[in-house]
C-alpha cells in the first residue's frame, strides 16, 4: 500500500507525527516501517490529527492516499537533480560577479529569468533558495522569486533559525569584580 519512494525517515517522520503507538523505531528497517503504519491504517485506530502538521484537518483516507501515490518530496531523479544543481551554479556565479551576463554561458537576462522561474519550483534544495535570495540583488531583473517550500522543509529551517538564536550571544559585557592596579 505505501509506495516505494518513501525513504525510512520519511516514514519515521509521519509516525512521529501522527503520534503513532510503535515502539523502537530506530531498529526497525523500512518494510517494518511499512508494515506497521499500514496495520495502523487498515485496523482503524484513534488516530488524533488536530496535533499533527503534515496531516492537519485530514482523515484517514487522505493519509492513505498520500501514502499510496509517490513521494511528492522525491519528484527529481539524480539526472534531473544535477541538472539544477549546474543551474544554481551557473545563476550563483552571475549573481557573485556583478551581475555580468558576459561572464556567464547565459545569452540574455530574459533566459535568466526562464531558468529561475523553472528552478524556484525545488525550493527544498538549498541551492535554488540561495538562487532566489542572490538574484533579488539584480536591479535589471524586476521579477522576485520565491522558491517553493515544503511544509517540512519550513518547519525544519525554522528550527534550524530558532536554534541559532538561541546559541547567540546577546550580551559580550563581562564584570569582574576585585582590587585591579592600572600603572602609567
Amino acid at each position: 500500500m505505501i509506495h516505494k519512494t518513501f525513504s525510512k525517515q520519511e516514514l519515521k517522520d509521519i509516525i512521529i507525527d501522527l503520534n503513532l503507538n510503535i515502539q523502537n523505531l530506530e531498529y526497525l528497517n523500512k518494510h517494518e516501517l511499512i508494515n506497521s503504519i499500514d496495520y495502523y491504517l487498515e485496523n482503524d485506530f484513534e488516530i488524533n490529527f488536530e496535533s499533527s502538521d503534515f496531516f492537519k484537518n485530514k482523515n484517514i483516507d487522505d493519509v492513505k492516499k498520500y501514502l499510496s501515490n509517490p513521494n511528492p518530496n522525491k519528484i527529481l531523479s539524480v539526472k534531473e537533480r544535477n541538472d539544477i544543481l549546474k543551474l544554481c551554479k551557473e545563476i550563483i556565479h552571475y549573481c557573485k560577479n556583478g551581475f555580468l551576463i558576459e561572464n556567464t554561458i547565459f545569452l540574455s537576462l530574459d533566459e535568466i529569468i526562464i531558468h529561475m522561474n523553472h528552478i524556484k519550483q525545488f525550493g527544498d534544495i538549498p541551492s535554488v533558495r540561495r538562487c532566489c535570495k542572490l538574484i533579488k540583488g539584480d536591479l535589471k531583473i524586476h521579477e522576485t522569486f520565491e522558491p517553493n517550500i515544503s511544509l517540512k522543509m519550513q518547519k525544519d529551517l525554522e528550527i534550524k533559525r530558532m536554534n541559532k538564536m538561541k546559541n547567540k550571544k546577546v550580551n559580550n559585557l563581562i564584570i569582574k569584580y576585585g582590587t585591579f592596579l592600572i600603572e602609567f
